[in-house]
């Protein structure tokens, strides 16, 4: 299925030399915060290609962390209303792609007010059955799996229990209980 939207590159709002930099200060430690890459299979050119909300996102909180302590960059605020004007599409249309679930959680991971964008990845999560992902790897009695099936699964899994938990870590911190989120 074709993507209907474009990514920044091709917006020409971030240069291909400076994308290539943000992907790699994202897969060089910001991955594993919410662990919900596998860097050998969601490789620039391939999350590029499948999923201009996410690639945005990631270029996005890798310029916030570029960024260190200073104010965010242009690419930044760039990155971001791109990754976020894409995100509000989802909110009345069909979530056909497991990466715009991973995209709204690192919009939630990275916000102020990750508790909405986290409550909307969950539903987005549960409407495209990713919760049933584990019950089915878990089944010793079901029929031998393809390695893309097998794989789909396990990405599934792990985007729902990054998801589950991340929401779950925002109700502490909407109820006063934590301050992780």
């Amino acid at each position: 299925m074709p993507n209907p939207f474009r990514h920044v590159i091709e917006k020409g709002l971030v240069s291909d030399a400076e994308a290539r930099e943000l992907y790699h200060i994202f897969f060089s430690g910001c991955h594993l915060f919410v662990p919900l890459f596998d860097p050998s299979y969601d490789t620039y050119e391939g999350l590029k290609e499948r999923s201009p909300w996410c690639f945005d996102a990631i270029l996005a909180v890798a310029s916030k962390i570029r960024a260190g302590n200073g104010p965010p960059s242009v690419t930044f605020y760039r990155c971001l209303e791109e990754a976020q004007e894409i995100a509000r599409s989802t909110l009345f249309g069909p979530v056909v792609r497991k990466e715009a679930i991973q995209a709204m959680i690192l919009l939630a991971a990275w916000s102020t007010s990750g508790w909405l964008p986290s409550g909307h990845a969950l539903r987005m999560a549960l409407h495209l059955g990713l919760h049933l992902a584990l019950e089915k790897l878990a089944d010793s009695g079901a029929k031998r799996r393809s390695e893309e099936e097998e794989r789909h699964l396990v990405v599934s899994a792990r985007i729902w229990l990054c998801i589950y938990w991340f929401d779950h870590q925002c109700v502490y911190v909407v109820h006063g209980i934590s301050t992780s989120c």
